[in-house]
């Protein structure tokens, strides 16, 4: 009498098989596509996820008006959209959806340095992917950064990171600070969220 045995084969793994490009490439290619995306380079690899939409502009504007209210505007800083920064010198290349930067700073960028800013925020979409927010939300603090908000619109909520692991989440009536940057740049949750 024989018998059959089942062997079961292991599945392979997935192997990454994205082209890298060259820096140069890349800002040929993607750096200034006006497709409705926003492309970032990670060392060689092309990093594709929603732009800002001019829904969404009316968080910005918020923001903005909140910011010319305190001493970093008055002493010459800017709070502004989607600059190029490196967060990892020529491997990591990041455009935030909106980020500050001091006076100090400005005239770095003038002088071909690359400044990096303290503040960022991201507006997340539907689209955005968890691990590879989570992912920029360490390359952030790993760069230098002090305060990572991510500004989710759909639920209303402000995710206020002083660091990889100290978070507050803030809802409604809650306040989002970003003061360690920014003196006096706190705001309700919910004032973020309604249109001018």
């Amino acid at each position: 009498m024989s018998t059959i045995s089942a062997v079961r084969e292991m599945p392979k793994p997935v192997v990454n098989k994205q082209r890298r490009l060259s820096f140069e490439t890349f800002l040929k290619k993607f750096n200034n596509r006006a497709d409705g995306f926003k492309y970032e380079w990670n060392d060689g690899v092309v990093e594709k996820s929603s732009a800002m939409t001019t829904r969404e502009l009316f968080i910005i504007d918020i923001l903005f008006r909140l910011f010319v209210k305190t001493k970093a505007f008055e002493l010459g800083g800017i709070l502004t959209t989607e600059v190029e920064q490196w967060t990892l010198p020529f491997v990591k290349y990041r455009k935030p959806d909106l980020a500050y930067f001091t006076k100090e700073q400005i005239r770095e960028g003038k002088a071909e340095k690359e400044p990096l800013s303290e503040f960022m925020v991201e507006l997340i979409s539907k689209n955005d992917q968890i691990n590879e927010v989570n992912s920029k939300i360490l390359e952030y603090f790993s760069a230098g950064v002090k305060v990572v908000w991510l500004i989710f619109p759909n639920q209303e909520m402000v995710y206020v990171y002083t660091s990889p692991s100290e978070v507050k989440i803030c809802m409604g009536d809650t306040l989002c600070s970003a003061e360690n940057v920014i003196e006096g740049f706190v705001i309700k949750a919910s004032d973020i969220f309604k249109e001018i």
